[in-house]
């Protein structure tokens, strides 16, 4: 009978009473087998945090204060990060610091001078220190040594406990039992982190802390490609053996999204040929009549339409030319609209590129006859969203004046059965729209690619997200696309990780 003051069979290194207990140590004894599933989380939860203080306590010792802020500084110049910024991803730095980081060779390191750099902090401890280290500490640094770092897609949350994983680059799937990320996390979202293979489970050795949505699979593919000059699908998949390669790219991606999500940036609206938007009324003075200044203007207009007359006010003629985004939808796009008072002429314009365009164009026709006095522009909120009804995009149902609770339930059924209807016909246009975040491909084009269908479902997943916000903030009452309908008319539903 093994006694309670036993080291425990399990490798812990702690006393059989401070540990399994000697009802499930005698179990192990008795069928000589190892530690059963699930209480390697016991086991993580009683040393990693110890085993990480040593490693912590090593590392200051190897390289000193000034050695650390080397690596600091490093870590900044590497991911394009300013010093002051560094606190902001030091979990990512921590990681990094420990188990990725290698100072070129010091002299005094003669034993291994032949080596172009040093071993990591972890390969360092355990040739060291690894001796002094308990059976369980020793096999949780091997494990988070050998632990991969990617980026990892939620697929599946289980019972509030359990993350169901799929490695985005190596298309590796795992489950990890993780109380935290199972609460605070959702499916469809991605995660930076390495994941460590211990005693027949899954388990994060580290986890960045800022999660990405899942439209930013889009971008980081994306990023990705360009770092490794390579496709994910078009080429061979990339193993696991050659993931450790990957490390400062893929700390690179993480940087260059999380900061998006830290820092968000207002929106740039942009108009049709890509312009940042912006406002703008030029004000010109003139030399010639009203007749007169039509009559040379018309020639900007491919139907020659002119809208008003001079006895009633301003006479508008608009400026419109073939779109150079022909993926936009549109033929034609208009560069300007002219008001034309006895006198004055005001060129209205939605950028800047365009006011320089309109500016050359009335000196073109005028010449000296015509002269800029004074231009005003417009916030990018204030101006435009009183000039243009953009819309937010977003449901069919936000437009409806007081809203549907003060319609009778009747009524209020059937405006919601026609908004449904009407977003149903939306949803099925959308499949032959040219999407920009899509490299302006319609999603029937990109379905057909699987590199292509990655960010198709990546997108159509972060409009799932936003529209159940949505409902659930308004009670039901707001009608988005059927996602559900575009999956089954792309056929994806079968791609659905």
């Amino acid at each position: 009978m093994i006694g309670r003051n036993a080291l425990c069979p399990c490798g812990s290194g702690d006393k059989v009473k401070r540990c399994c207990g000697v009802e499930k140590a005698q179990l192990m004894v008795d069928k000589n087998s190892p530690m059963p599933v699930g209480l390697a989380r016991v086991v993580l939860g009683r040393h990693f945090s110890p085993l990480k203080e040593k490693l912590e306590k090593f590392q200051i010792r190897r390289v000193g204060r000034h050695g650390f802020a080397q690596a600091a500084d490093y870590f900044s110049t590497l991911f394009a990060i300013e010093i002051e910024e560094v606190s902001e991803y030091f979990d990512v730095f921590d990681f990094y610091f420990y188990f990725t980081y290698r100072r070129p060779i010091s002299n005094r390191d003669s034993h291994i001078r032949d080596m172009n750099l040093e071993p990591t902090a972890a390969e360092a401890f355990l040739a060291i220190s690894g001796s002094g280290l308990v059976p369980a500490e020793l096999e949780i640094l091997k494990a988070q040594i050998d632990s991969v770092l990617s980026f990892w897609e939620v697929v599946g949350i289980s019972g509030n406990t359990h993350v169901e994983l799929i490695d985005l680059i190596t298309r590796r799937q795992v489950t990890i039992e993780d109380h935290g990320l199972a609460a605070s996390c959702f499916v469809g979202g991605i995660c930076l982190a390495a994941v460590m293979h211990f005693r027949g489970e899954y388990h994060f050795a580290f986890c960045a802390r800022v999660g990405l949505p899942p439209e930013f699979k889009i971008p980081l593919f994306e990023i990705l490609e360009d770092c490794l000059g390579r496709g994910f699908f078009d080429d061979e998949p990339i193993d696991a053996e050659s993931m450790e390669y990957l490390v400062d790219d893929l700390i690179f991606a993480y940087v260059e999204l999380a900061d998006h999500v830290l820092h968000p940036r207002p929106p740039q609206l942009c108009n049709t040929d890509g312009d940042p938007l912006e406002i703008g009324e030029m004000t010109f003075k003139t030399e010639v009549s009203v007749a007169e200044a039509v009559d040379a203007l018309k020639c900007l207009n491919p139907e020659r339409q002119v809208d008003g007359s001079a006895d009633k006010g301003p006479v508008r003629i608009s400026w419109m030319r073939e779109s150079k985004n022909r993926s936009s939808g549109t033929e034609y796009v208009v560069v300007a609209t002219f008001r034309v008072s006895e006198g004055t002429i005001v060129a209205e314009v939605n950028s800047r590129k365009r006011a320089k365009s309109a500016k050359d164009k009335l000196k073109e026709i005028f010449g000296s006859k015509c002269k800029y006095v004074k231009a005003k522009y417009s916030a990018q909120g204030e101006m435009m969203m009183n000039k243009f009804d953009l819309g937010s995009g977003k449901d069919a149902t936000s437009n409806l004046n007081g809203g549907l609770e003060n319609l009778p339930p009747e009524a209020r059924a059937q405006v919601m059965d026609s908004v449904r209807n009407l977003m149903e016909k939306k949803s099925i246009e959308w499949i032959d729209t040219p999407i920009p975040m899509l490299g302006n491909k319609t999603p029937r084009d990109a379905a057909r690619n699987p590199r292509d269908a990655e960010k198709l479902e990546a997108l159509l997943s972060s409009f799932e997200i936003a529209q159940r916000a949505q409902e659930k903030s308004s009670g039901g009452q707001i009608v988005g696309m059927n996602i559900e309908l575009i999956r089954s008319l792309l056929l994806l539903d079968g791609k659905k990780n």
